[in-house]
């Protein structure tokens, strides 16, 4: 399944910025059920890390776009993610469950992030501006 995600960097980035210095947070629009979608802005405005969980139980193509005249120039993603949904790790397995980094991610020549996330999995999207 394809899922669509938009990150919007306009007069919300500025009023969040007059409010909160240094902290720059977004919310997802365009995102449908069962997804959880969060992220950040460094400082610097060069890079941005996307959250998002994904609670079905089949694996989703995401595409990630961040408005404002904002573009994508490179992106790497780390997920969390067991096809056992009661795994946890033991003393005797510490690393059952860990994260390991997510192959396939890719920038479009637009600047969207395209992600494939795993069923039932938390990742962790990081993403330079061009």
């Amino acid at each position: 399944m394809a899922l669509s995600l938009s990150l919007f960097l306009s007069s919300f980035l500025f009023l969040f910025l007059c409010v909160f210095p240094r902290s720059t947070s977004f919310e997802g629009t365009n995102v449908i059920q069962p997804f959880s979608v969060s992220a950040q802005q460094s400082d610097d405005k060069k890079t941005i890390v996307v959250r998002l969980v994904n609670h079905a139980s089949e694996e989703y193509d995401a595409s990630v776009s961040m408005g404002g005249g904002w573009r994508a120039a490179s992106a790497s993603a780390v997920t969390l993610a067991s096809d056992d949904l009661n795994a946890e790790n033991t003393a005797a397995n510490v690393d059952n469950v860990a994260p390991h980094p997510l192959d396939g991610v890719s920038v479009g020549s637009t600047g969207v992030v395209q992600v494939k996330l795993p069923s039932h999995s938390y990742t962790v999207v990081s993403v330079t501006g061009a």
